[in-house]
């Protein structure tokens, strides 16, 4: 529990961190002089923790990226060979959503800086720390999307439940973390799906984003139940990206639909399993 803990304490102070600076950096003059592509931004920040912002010359920020995610793994290097089979490195899993997190951040910021005219899908611009607390704002938990979101997942990890006793871990992890639901919907609304829009078309872009996101939820290809959980994301992912149109793509809504879908799932899945003390963080099948 303490390790639990002090996880929620680091990420909040890597999600402030990384918002002071991040706004220290949009209220500078933007040169002129040295234009940056978005999509070479995104890969820079895809391949090296932190990359989009050095490469934008953000240099506190880009350093938040990389020590946030080297310090998230080293942790998680630490207790591996304490897990038990079932679970899942909650460490290892949050690195990789805090450099899900930077391929947005480093997008966006080159976007909002050097070519947002020349976009037809706006961006959102919302800061990270709104954003985080999206799930948490009564007039998003009371929306009727967000509420569908919850039920579906209670209904969903009901059915899974019923049809199996045992639980699908390759897909678990931490379905309560906000910063899970917070880094896949920057990555995938915010930024995948926003891309293929302005590429494709609002319905192609949909369509292929959530296609994507379904394909990036099939954990195990050998497993015919990876490739319904698979088939579960993509639905769900269309339901997400329809939203994130909707609400003029910001992604407040969004966010706090898949937090709150999780969070169904999540204890769903703990109410079914009252003995299992680790429900809460890893044995979640279908979290998103």
């Amino acid at each position: 529990m303490k390790v639990k803990i002090g996880l929620c304490c680091l990420t909040i102070l890597l999600l402030g961190g990384i918002t002071v600076y991040e706004n220290r950096s949009s209220a500078q003059e933007l040169p002129t002089n040295r234009l940056k592509d978005p999509n070479k931004v995104a890969l820079w920040s895809l391949f090296v923790p932190g990359g989009g912002h050095f490469y934008l010359g953000e240099h506190k920020t880009g350093s938040m990226y990389l020590l946030g995610e080297l310090g998230l793994y080293l942790a998680g290097c630490q207790i591996e060979n304490k897990l038990e089979e079932s679970e899942q490195n909650i460490f290892h899993i949050h690195a990789l959503k805090l450099h899900e997190l930077g391929v947005f951040t480093a997008y966006r910021q080159a976007r909002l800086k050097y070519s947002d005219d020349s976009y037809s899908i706006p961006i959102d611009d919302t800061p990270i720390s709104s954003l985080a607390l999206a799930p948490f704002k009564w007039k998003n938990i009371k929306s009727s999307e967000v509420v569908g979101a919850f039920v579906a997942g209670v209904i969903i990890n009901l059915i899974e439940s019923s049809e199996s006793s045992e639980h699908d871990s390759g897909l678990a992890f931490c379905g309560v973390s906000p910063l899970i639901a917070l880094s896949e919907e920057c990555l995938w609304r915010g930024t995948i799906q926003n891309q293929l829009e302005e590429g494709l078309g609002k319905e192609k872009g949909l369509f292929l984003s959530s296609l994507l996101f379904g394909l990036g939820h099939v954990s195990q290809p050998r497993e015919l139940k990876s490739w319904v959980n698979g088939g579960v994301a993509f639905l769900f992912g269309l339901y997400l990206g329809r939203i994130y149109q909707e609400e003029g793509y910001r992604m407040e809504k969004s966010i706090a639909a898949h937090f709150w879908f999780n969070v169904g799932a999540t204890v769903t899945l703990l109410l079914l399993d009252p003995n299992s003390d680790k429900s809460l963080f890893f044995k979640v099948g279908f979290t998103f």
